[in-house]
């Protein structure tokens, strides 16, 4: 019961990563406040926090939306008296090439993966300020830190989390708020199901990892949960890769693609 007493809030929590870390959150005693635009599937992931004794509250929010994203805080706060824990989850995933990004997608992206972590964050850290003491997590990417083919906005949007997670991280340090970023690779989420439906593909995919598999959703949630806890009190600033290795692979990766690319002409 890692999180007993403690106030945690998790963007994007409905689904996909987000889900494992508002379950395993609820799972050793936070209460959760789910953040996202799904709504019935917040409200069942509340409904599944209750059933085993949690607490949990969801909160149909924006998070590109600063008001909308400030309400729900002060809501929380109403609720809780503090906010410890803030995981952001929250993201979206448009691939194209640069060649072929459209402008829409392009500031969409951007605006979800990076915006909405500044807004939840800011709302967020003036409350940790205040209590002088706190944890964030964000969500960026394997992607943000080494060129991924074919995903120029969403690569270039984690790019942008992770700077940001260091900067959060030195400002409010003073303060006794730890910022951190899990980086995680090839996760087996609905997203990355969709894209390797056929599974020649998946296949050859996984081979491409060094531990030869995806990851799991619950894998990336255990290394969130680690970052947000107190067993990591000395640990800011920090892209933690949860990739299988697959980081140190992307430059095979990428010849092999520049040479698929030169064979097609």
């Amino acid at each position: 019961m890692r999180f007993k007493g403690k106030v945690a809030v998790v963007t994007g929590g409905a689904r996909g990563i987000g889900e494992a870390v508002t379950l395993g959150l609820a799972r050793e005693g936070a209460v959760v406040n789910i953040v996202d635009v799904l709504e019935t599937e917040s409200n069942d992931i509340v409904n599944k926090i209750r059933e085993n004794g949690g607490e949990g509250r969801s909160f149909i929010v924006d998070v590109t939306k600063s008001d909308q994203v400030n309400k729900m805080v002060e809501e929380v706060i109403g609720a809780y008296g503090s906010i410890d824990i803030l995981v952001n989850c929250a993201g979206i995933l448009i691939a194209s090439p640069i060649i072929d990004c459209k402008e829409e997608d392009w500031d969409k992206v951007l605006s979800i993966n990076l915006k909405g972590i500044f807004l939840s964050s800011q709302a967020v850290g003036k409350q940790m300020i205040k209590q002088r003491r706190g944890s964030i997590v964000n969500i960026s990417s394997t992607g943000g830190i080494s060129p991924s083919f074919g995903l120029s906005a969403y690569s270039i949007s984690k790019a942008g989390v992770s700077m940001l997670t260091r900067l959060m991280a030195i400002e409010w340090a003073a303060y006794n708020i730890r910022v951190n970023a899990v980086c995680p690779g090839p996760i087996a989420t609905y997203v990355l199901d969709r894209a390797y439906e056929d599974p020649v593909k998946r296949v050859a995919r996984e081979a491409s990892i060094p531990l030869n598999r995806f990851g799991t959703t619950e894998e990336v949630a255990n290394a969130i949960l680690f970052l947000a806890s107190d067993e990591a009190g000395y640990i800011t600033a920090e892209n933690l890769l949860v990739d299988g290795g697959a980081d140190s692979s992307t430059t095979l990766l990428v010849d092999v693609i520049k040479q698929k690319m030169l064979e097609k002409g």
